[in-house]
C-alpha cells in the first residue's frame, strides 16, 4: 500500500480550457463550476471531441488530475499528457492509456449512492508543467458523448509516514425522516456520501507546519480538497478516493520531540 494522498488548492478555477468539442449549451467551462451537477458535455463521443487542454498560466507542480461526477463507459481509457509548450511537442509527463474502470472493481460493482464517479490519475511524483492535456476514448458511449462535472488538478501532501492504521470510511445517509403521530415513518431521500476519517501522526515539525497547518489554513471546510486512501489501488480505488472538504479542522499536536500529529475528516463532495 502506497502512502496516501491529500490533494489540495485545486487550481481548475484559473486555467484556460480549450480543445475537444463541446456542446454551447453545456460547455468546457462548467468544469469550473464547482457545482457538479452543472456538466460539460461533448458534441458526440469520437476522440478528437473528447479531449482538452487546460492552460495552468504558468508551470504549476501537479500530482492529481482527475475527473468527477463523469459518464465513462466501461470500456472506456483516458491518458494524461504534460508539456512546456501548448502544441505538446515535447511531453514533460505522458500517463499513457489507463482504464478509467478497474477491472476488479467492475466485478463488484454497485450504486456508490451519489452517483457521482470520479477517475483520478495519481502521479508518481510531482510533475511540475504549464499545459495539461486529457484525451478520452470512450467512443462506444451508449449516450454518444461524454460529460464531467468538475476537473481536480492541482498538488497534493503524501506524508513521509503513512496515514495511521485507525482510520476509516463511512457511508452517511443524508437522507430525513420524519415520525407521524401514529408512528409511521416517512422518507425524504436524499444522497449517502462517504467520510474519510485518518490520523497523519508521527509528522516531523517541517511536515505539520508545511503542510497540515498549511492545507487547513488554505482550504478551510469550504475548499476543495481531493483524497486518496492508496494510490496504488487497482481493485477499490472508485470507493476509496473522492473530491470532499474538510468538515473540521484539529489541533495539531505535539506529544513528544520532533513528533507531530493531525486528526482528518474528509466529506464528499456531491
Amino acid at each position: 500500500m502506497a502512502n496516501a494522498l491529500l490533494g489540495y488548492n485545486n487550481l481548475i478555477d484559473g486555467a484556460t480550457l480549450s480543445g475537444g468539442s463541446w456542446l454551447a449549451a453545456l460547455p468546457l467551462t462548467n468544469l469550473q463550476d464547482r457545482r457538479l451537477g452543472v456538466l460539460a458535455r461533448s458534441t458526440d463521443a469520437t476522440t478528437a471531441s473528447t479531449k482538452f487542454d487546460t492552460n495552468l498560466g504558468s508551470a504549476q507542480s501537479i500530482r492529481i488530475v482527475a475527473l468527477v461526477n463523469h459518464n465513462l463507459s466501461n470500456a472506456a481509457t483516458f491518458r494524461v499528457k504534460a508539456s512546456a509548450s501548448a502544441g505538446f511537442g515535447t511531453l514533460i509527463y505522458d500517463s499513457g492509456a489507463l482504464d478509467v474502470w478497474p477491472a476488479a472493481y467492475l466485478a463488484t460493482v454497485t450504486d456508490n449512492g451519489t452517483g457521482i464517479w470520479t477517475r483520478a490519475l495519481c502521479l508518481p511524483t510531482a510533475t511540475s508543467a504549464q499545459y495539461w492535456r486529457v484525451e478520452i476514448t470512450d467512443t462506444a458511449n451508449t449516450a454518444g458523448y461524454v460529460q464531467f462535472g468538475r476537473l481536480f488538478i492541482g498538488p497534493a501532501w503524501q506524508p513521509e509516514i503513512n496515514i495511521a492504521y485507525n482510520g476509516g470510511i463511512t457511508v452517511e445517509d443524508t437522507s430525513v425522516i420524519q415520525t407521524a403521530i401514529g408512528g409511521a415513518d416517512y422518507f425524504d431521500e436524499r444522497p449517502r456520501v462517504r467520510v474519510l476519517r485518518f490520523s497523519t501522526n508521527y509528522m516531523t515539525e517541517a511536515d505539520a507546519m508545511n503542510y497540515a497547518y498549511e492545507i487547513q489554513t488554505r482550504m478551510g471546510v469550504t475548499s476543495e480538497v481531493f483524497v486518496v486512501w492508496n494510490p496504488d489501488d487497482t481493485t477499490y480505488a472508485p470507493r476509496r478516493q473522492f473530491l470532499a472538504r474538510l468538515r473540521s479542522l484539529s489541533a495539531i499536536t505535539n506529544p513528544y520531540d520532533d513528533q507531530w500529529n493531525n486528526d482528518w475528516e474528509a466529506k464528499e463532495l456531491v
